[in-house]
């Protein structure tokens, strides 16, 4: 089973990995524990099913959800 980093959107270029430091810090945790992972966006009107206050990132991993 992976984890699912869910984010705000993608990032604007290439060269820049995403909008939002907390995203970031998550995205560099994952990759240096040497984790696998799925980016997945998540729409503003909707981001309230995965954290009651409507910020992201959120990890998923089977049933368990970690906000930042």
């Amino acid at each position: 089973m992976d984890f699912t980093l869910w984010e705000r959107s993608p990032a604007p270029t290439a060269d820049v990995e995403t909008y939002s430091p907390f995203s970031l810090k998550g995205r560099r945790a994952l990759q240096r524990a040497g984790l696998a992972y799925r980016e997945r966006y998540v729409h503003t009107a909707r981001r309230h099913r995965l954290h009651p206050e409507g910020q992201v990132p959120v990890n998923d991993y089977g049933e368990q959800q970690n906000q930042d």
